[in-house]
């Protein structure tokens, strides 16, 4: 929202998850002490808090320094004047939270590989470079992050602290998910440096961006939790939302019935993101099954059109196995899918129009700004997304 706003954005997040809250809050908190730091615009001074919130945010493990900071952030946000303070079960997360006694490194490493081993198989077979390997397989056994030069290390209170009916996202997540492949590849290869050092570079400077957005007072974030789904709508419509960016919630709903509800979430000019992560799944054609008597011939057709899309990409054949070991059946779909997807969007945004115009999206339509991702081998699925 930046209706009534001078230089400044307002977020506003929504979460049926007491946890996704708490964890958001924390992160901000952070960010605040930054800002209220005795030097905030010194580099050096805040650098500090942007690894502590790469930490708290991506890592199984984190330096002390990062601990104290999590620590007194978490006591900001318990007192809090903020929407989510009165809101018991992000309380209770906080709290225990703040109460926690901490996760020693040795339990924080049992943990990580237990949640591994639900992983039957490692992406690192997928990277050409023995560098590139060792960097990858570290990653997968440590779960570390932003971590490399603290010299005493304690494990993450978000991801491992027990709190009993708590439904928390933990080590199965990966770094890569959060990055552009081809984006990442090509600071690899211009740094000499391993895809992991480049991830880690990438989400570190989104960060400081973050962080130095919030000292200079061009962001202020506000964080709600609503269970119940019609309260939420309501809530953010009387924000008067410029932007909604709904993640991938249309998957949730049928067309039509997501378009209702963005429709009675909009203002005049509500510009809308979304993602749909699971619509091939209703696509016949968009899978190999669909083909039985040519799956063979399709099979040896999509590795090679799939060998061609990544030697397209800029040093991602110098990088990546081809044809892509990992999940072939995910990568052949995703390659089907790419035939589909365009007719999946003039429906989806068909039904929209069904509610009323939506001038904006015919002209980025007209553009070309749907686009279809280029699939990122390491992560544990190939997502066919089409971005609206």
């Amino acid at each position: 929202q930046n209706n009534g706003w001078q230089g400044c954005v307002r977020f506003c997040g929504y979460d049926k998850s007491e946890f996704n809250v708490a964890k958001s809050a924390v992160i901000w908190e952070i960010a605040k002490l930054a800002r209220n730091s005795e030097h905030p615009n010194d580099h050096s001074s805040y650098l500090k808090f942007v690894k502590a919130i790469a930490q708290v945010w991506f890592s199984s493990a984190w330096s002390y320094e990062t601990e104290r900071i999590f620590h007194d952030a978490t006591n900001e946000a318990l007192r809090s004047s903020a929407e989510y303070s009165t809101d018991e079960k992000v309380v209770n997360v906080l709290l225990q939270w703040f109460q926690s006694p901490g996760i020693s490194l040795e339990v924080a490493r049992q943990v990580w590989m237990e949640n591994r081993a639900e992983e039957k198989i490692s992406n690192a077979g997928s990277l050409l470079d023995l560098n590139d390997r060792l960097a990858y397989l570290e990653y997968e056994l440590t779960g570390n992050f932003a971590v490399s030069n603290e010299n005493s290390l304690t494990g993450s209170t978000v991801m491992f602290e027990y709190i009993e009916g708590v439904d928390m996202r933990r080590s199965l997540e990966s770094i890569f998910d959060c990055v552009d492949m081809e984006t990442i590849i090509l600071k690899a290869n211009k740094s000499h440096s391993t895809l992991v050092i480049a991830v880690e570079d990438s989400l570190l400077e989104g960060i400081e961006n973050f962080v130095g957005g919030i000292i200079r007072h061009e962001i202020d974030i506000t964080l709600y939790r609503y269970e119940d789904i019609e309260e939420c709508l309501f809530s953010v419509q009387q924000v008067v939302p410029d932007v909604i960016n709904w993640g991938n919630l249309p998957d949730s709903y049928t067309p039509r019935a997501f378009h209702n509800i963005a429709r009675n979430c909009s203002t005049s000019g509500t510009r809308h993101v979304a993602n749909s992560l699971n619509w091939s799944r209703f696509v016949f054609g968009t899978h190999i099954t669909d083909y039985p008597d040519h799956e063979v011939q399709l099979a040896n057709d999509v590795n090679e059109s799939i060998r061609d899309v990544f030697s397209a990409a800029l040093g991602m054949s110098d990088r990546i196995r081809l044809p892509i070991p990992v999940e072939p059946a995910a990568v052949i779909t995703h390659e089907l899918c790419a035939r589909y997807y365009i007719e999946w969007v003039k429906f989806w945004i068909g039904c929209a129009r069904e509610f009323g115009p939506i001038s904006m999206h015919e002209q980025m339509y007209d553009r070309g700004t749907y686009y279809y991702y280029t699939p990122n081998p390491l992560c544990s699925s190939f997502e066919n997304e089409p971005t609206c």
